[in-house]
């Protein structure tokens, strides 16, 4: 295949899985939910978990059919599905229509999670470039993207809270149309084995056949969903140190400048350092935010939130490479959706419980995190370590 057309497609698959990685209502879907659904903090974690149950259960599926027969295809569907169920979002009046919404958004994210990062790969081989590069500067663009979107978001949501949710709709159909003009790539799974044998067979290895492999995936569970269920409670963090309204996107905009700031130090460092030593300076950082911030907030002490948003972006950039590193090339997108799965078993139950706590106090929620996170990391980056030294 020509190389103008893999640089041309790895283009096209950049920009797609940038725009389809923001949602511009973030900053002010807390108060969508208080204000015109009538949901507590611990119905929100609800909605988030049925959220995950969805992407959980087609992950490994939809994993298995990029693999087997089109990524290209996969991330069409998958961003068109999305794009109709923000739709739906703009327009939902209860509680019902909010789990709806969650889980048709969620199947579309299951179908484009694996075939993005799969083709990624395939093209970064064909051109004989680095993925690890190539993944550090997508992490290092998302913020950017992000920081702009929840700007706009709060702008806009402060007047019309469904015209920011339908905003996501279209960076979604965007996607959608960048993907048909892409290219097909990546070795492709040829097994005369029933597809869910195949399915078993593959998450059996990544899990339990693989040693390094199965603790490099329990590493990138748990460093993606440190910080993923707690953004939930960024909004009333704010409001609690005394941010006014107005002002919310913007400081989801500052947390994401970290969030960037984190993956550029991943581009630059990710080559030198372990995994092990990635692992313990991304719970080093959160330990020491969480700690400030379970003590008190105030106008003063929020910033240390950006600590989570610097261990978003450094791990972001670095752990998945490092579970794709160990994985051939014909099952990438299924140990992808399988690793993806494992953070999803993480994160179903902790959402609501981060509400649940959030609704006593949105430090109480802080503290659950820390208690959990923090010895579970620092036990994944010893493991990796007595691997390393081996």
């Amino acid at each position: 295949m020509d190389n103008q057309i893999i640089r041309r497609s790895l283009r096209l698959l950049k920009i797609e899985a940038i725009i389809t990685s923001v949602v511009f209502a973030m900053p002010i879907l807390n108060i969508f939910y208080a204000e015109e659904i009538g949901l507590s903090l611990a119905e929100v974690g609800l909605t988030q978990a049925a959220f995950t149950i969805a992407v959980f259960l087609f992950n490994i599926p939809t994993g298995w059919l990029a693999d087997r027969f089109s990524r290209k295809a996969c991330n069409v569907f998958g961003d068109l599905l999305a794009a109709g169920g923000f739709v739906f979002y703009a327009f939902a009046q209860s509680f019902t229509d909010i789990v709806i919404a969650e889980i048709v958004v969620g199947i579309g994210l299951a179908f484009t999670g694996g075939a993005d990062v799969a083709l990624l790969k395939a093209y970064a081989s064909k051109l004989g470039e680095s993925y690890q590069k190539l993944n550090a500067q997508l992490a290092s663009w998302r913020p950017i993207t992000e920081m702009a979107a929840v700007s706009l978001g709060g702008i806009v949501g402060a007047y019309s809270p469904r015209l920011a949710i339908a905003l996501s709709a279209v960076t979604y159909g965007t996607g959608a149309v960048l993907s048909l003009f892409i290219v097909e790539a990546g070795e492709h799974r040829k097994s005369g084995v029933h597809p869910v044998k195949d399915m078993a067979r593959i998450t059996r290895f990544a899990l339990h056949g693989h040693k390094q492999l199965a603790w490099r995936i329990a590493a990138y569970a748990l460093g993606r969903e440190a910080t993923h269920p707690i953004i939930w409670i960024l909004t009333p963090l704010l409001l609690l140190a005394g941010i006014p309204p107005v002002a919310i996107g913007v400081s989801w905009a500052i947390n994401l400048a970290l969030v960037w700031v984190g993956a550029q130090l991943a581009r630059r460092y990710g080559g030198v350092l372990s995994d092990s030593r990635i692992l313990a300076i991304g719970v080093a950082v959160f330990a020491v935010s969480s700690a400030v911030l379970m003590v008190d907030v105030n106008l003063v002490t929020i910033v240390f939130y950006a600590g989570f948003g610097f261990v978003r972006g450094w791990y972001g950039a670095q752990l998945l490479p490092a579970v794709q590193h160990h994985t051939p090339a014909d099952i990438q997108s299924t140990v992808v959706s399988v690793a993806a799965s494992a953070a999803q078993l993480i994160y179903i139950p902790l959402v609501w419980g981060v509400g649940v706590l959030g609704d006593i106090s949105p430090q109480a929620s802080i503290a659950g995190v820390f208690c959990l996170f923090v010895p579970l990391l620092a036990l994944t980056a010893h493991k990796i370590a007595r691997f390393e030294a081996r």
